[in-house]
Parts: C-alpha cells; sequence; structure tokens
C-alpha cells in the first residue's frame, strides 16, 4: 500500500466532491476490501462512463489501495461510480 500525504488525505475525507480542472474526479464508494460493507474509500478517476479509469483509491486509513484490489473490485468501484453519474433511465429516454 502506498501512503498518501497528509494535506490530500485531509482533502480526501471531506464532504466536497469536486471536479478537477485536470478532467479527473473524485467519488466516495463503498470499500470493496470491506466484507460488512460499513466503510468507504475515496476514488479518484479520470474519464466517462463506461471508460473510466481509476487512478487512486484512498482508505479511511489513508493508504492507496488501488494496486490490492482485483479485477472484479474495480469494476464494481466503475459501475459504482457509473451509477452515479448516470442520467436517469426516464430523462435518456426522454432526450432519445
Amino acid at each position: 500500500m502506498k501512503s498518501v500525504d497528509r494535506k490530500d488525505a485531509d482533502e480526501c475525507f471531506s464532504p466536497v466532491v469536486m471536479i478537477r480542472s485536470t478532467g479527473m474526479a473524485d467519488h466516495y464508494c463503498l470499500d470493496p476490501l470491506d466484507p460488512h460493507g460499513e466503510s468507504e474509500v475515496f476514488v479518484v478517476f479520470e474519464g466517462r462512463y463506461p471508460n473510466i479509469r481509476l487512478l487512486s483509491v484512498i482508505n479511511q486509513n489513508r493508504d492507496d489501495i488501488l494496486s490490492d484490489l482485483v479485477e472484479e473490485q474495480r469494476r464494481d468501484l466503475i459501475r459504482e461510480i457509473g451509477a452515479f453519474y448516470r442520467p436517469p433511465l426516464t430523462a435518456r429516454t426522454a432526450t432519445a
């Protein structure tokens, strides 16, 4: 696990989700390593669903756990992010 700078980690666990001018975005997701699903991770990513590239996954211990995740756990995070950022089905159908 890669440790994250204290200042960056404090920003990670603030309640604000913001889009950065660099094209990166961030989002809170369920921690894929928590078997009880009670904790969250802070995910930094770029791209739009389904072409999302995970850049960093910070847990509550302020460690970057991205390298510890198996492919299925990474896909779960991408699906969770996609579900949040995609417009509702009714909105997509109305514009089609």
